[in-house]
């Protein structure tokens, strides 16, 4: 009652109140089978978040290893930088004596000048890891580290069999997972093909007008038996998850071979890393002995500069390679731990 109907009552649209409740008897196990399905994609989540975070970790220790080169790198061409600066400095002395030509010495200068740009660029490529490595750590600022390269110690190779790397990768738990929720999903849907029994009660009731009580009350109570004959979208359910089962298990099988090719083909590096970083240890010394040997002979005049150049461009190239591959050797072993599950 309002003033827009004269104070006085009025039915308003007739309105209805309904609910139900029901209750499936689970008797063939569809409904159990898509509780399995819904906590296996559940487990497949968490060991995507945990295959994530390896892969983060990964990332970080290879940044980190790549400053530590860069920074050895650099200084291995400082020390070069000085050595062809007192060399230059020789060679200039000489050039005002006129005893060497003037061809000579501008060959120094920009082998010196050649130098000085790799230094510029090594500064560039340290600063972009450092980049890198703090925005993998979540955007904080880093610094720098100064430990050189060739004082980490790398670990004992870890030996693992085929059933522990199948337990410990978490992209193979993670597709093991997906491929148990499709098995699943198809015996679910196959098993909706069978009868089913429901038990179900509901009411509901219709009034004229919101301040009224019901005039009407319907209400219902009983079994419900639902026997399948021939249902198209039932069938066709059935068919379209038996290929998503096929799918994820081909998924699973090439996860799980490339798994094993990563791990034999990461201990396979290591292995003969290993025997590489020994033979360019023999060729440092040799070489680092050649070039004090050289420099020897040059100061006493017995050699020509062209010797002494070839004699630092060999030593510096030794020494590189050297370090190029201690860190090659401790990505291997970041690739073999991951390869392996972590740990």
């Amino acid at each position: 009652q309002n003033r827009s109907t004269g104070y006085s009552p009025e039915d308003l649209q007739p309105w209805t109140s309904s609910g139900s409740l029901s209750w499936e008897v689970d008797l063939s196990g569809r409904i159990r089978a898509s509780i399995r399905a819904a906590r296996e994609a559940e487990r497949a989540a968490f060991w995507d978040l945990h295959a994530g975070r390896l892969l983060t970790t990964t990332q970080v220790a290879e940044a980190h290893f790549r400053i530590l080169r860069l920074n050895e790198e650099r200084a291995i061409i400082s020390d070069s930088v000085a050595a062809n600066r007192k060399i230059l400095e020789a060679l200039r002395e000489r050039a005002k004596a006129e005893l060497i030509s003037e061809t000579s010495l501008l060959r120094q200068q920009a082998e010196h000048e050649k130098l000085t740009r790799n230094l510029l660029d090594l500064d560039r490529l340290r600063g972009l890891a450092h980049l890198q490595l703090e925005t993998l750590c979540g955007g904080a600022s880093l610094p720098v580290s100064a430990t050189p390269l060739r004082t980490i110690r790398t670990p004992a190779l870890p030996h693992r069999t085929t059933s522990e790397v199948l337990a410990r990768r978490p992209d193979l738990l993670a597709a093991e997972a997906r491929l148990r929720s499709a098995f699943e999903l198809e015996e679910s849907a196959r098993l909706n093909l069978l009868p089913s029994l429901t038990l179900g009660a509901g009411t509901s009731g219709r009034s004229s007008s919101l301040l009224s009580d019901f005039r009407m009350w319907i209400a219902s109570a009983g079994p419900l038996l639902d026997i399948p004959v021939y249902d198209p979208q039932r069938l066709a359910s059935v068919a379209s998850n038996r290929a998503a089962t096929e799918e994820s298990a081909a998924i699973y099988r090439r996860k799980a071979l490339l798994a094993f090719e990563e791990v034999e083909g990461a201990y396979l590096n290591l292995v003969n890393r290993h025997h590489q970083l020994q033979v360019a240890q023999r060729e440092v010394t040799a070489l680092e002995k050649a070039r004090r040997n050289t420099i020897a002979t040059f100061d006493k005049g017995i050699i020509s500069q062209i010797e002494l150049f070839e004699s630092e461009r060999r030593s510096l190239e030794g020494r590189r390679q050297h370090l190029a591959l201690r860190h090659a050797l401790l990505k291997d072993h970041l690739t073999l731990i991951r390869a392996l599950g972590g740990g």
